[in-house]
């Protein structure tokens, strides 16, 4: 899968894992695809500071906080409160 325009890609080396029984490694290798505030706001038709004013009222997707001003949005948990979002009609939006 590649990275749609705005995102960034990055590699996720393979990681040791500690088991009760000792260690095993584990070689599972991922790319993780992070937009910026900006992107996301794009995605979803908002305002440049909605994700922002979400982020502050716990209401938007789940962030990571690379830094104090850098945040970024995993492409997947995007996806997924979207989906938690899906409605069949407007009383069902409202309830949500």
């Amino acid at each position: 899968m590649s990275p749609l325009p705005g995102t960034w890609a990055f590699f996720v080396s393979p990681k040791m894992e500690t088991e009760a029984n000792g260690m095993k490694e584990r070689n599972e290798t991922q790319t993780a695809y992070l937009i910026d505030s900006a992107e996301l706001a794009r995605m979803l038709g908002v305002a440049p500071n909605q994700p922002a004013l979400m982020r502050m009222a716990g209401t938007g997707p789940v962030f990571r906080r690379l830094s104090a001003r850098c945040i970024r949005y995993h492409i997947d948990d995007v996806q997924r409160w979207l989906d938690e979002r899906r409605a069949t009609s407007t009383s069902a939006a409202s309830a949500a």
